[in-house]
C-alpha cells in the first residue's frame, strides 16, 4: 500500500505515520468480547446437529388456531 499524505510531512513525521497506520491495520477490529476464548466457545456450542433439534415441537403444546385473537 502506498500512502499519500498531504501536506508533505518530514522524514520523521512520515515514518511515524506509517508506523501507526500499519501497527492500527494489523490489529483485529472487533471489540474485544468478540475475540474472547469463552464467545468462541459459546457459539461452537451452539452450532448444534439441527437433527438434535428436529424435536423442539414435542416441548410445547401446538395453537388451537394459528396467529393472534382478539380478547
Amino acid at each position: 500500500m502506498e500512502a499519500r499524505i498531504r501536506p508533505e510531512p518530514t522524514p520523521e513525521e512520515r515514518a511515524a505515520i506509517l508506523a501507526a497506520l500499519e501497527r492500527l491495520l494489523s490489529e483485529d477490529s472487533r471489540p474485544p468480547a468478540y475475540r474472547s476464548a469463552w464467545w468462541e466457545a459459546g457459539i461452537r456450542e451452539n452450532l448444534g446437529d439441527p437433527a438434535e433439534e428436529s424435536d423442539y415441537g414435542a416441548a410445547v403444546r401446538p395453537r388451537s388456531s394459528p396467529g393472534a385473537t382478539r380478547a
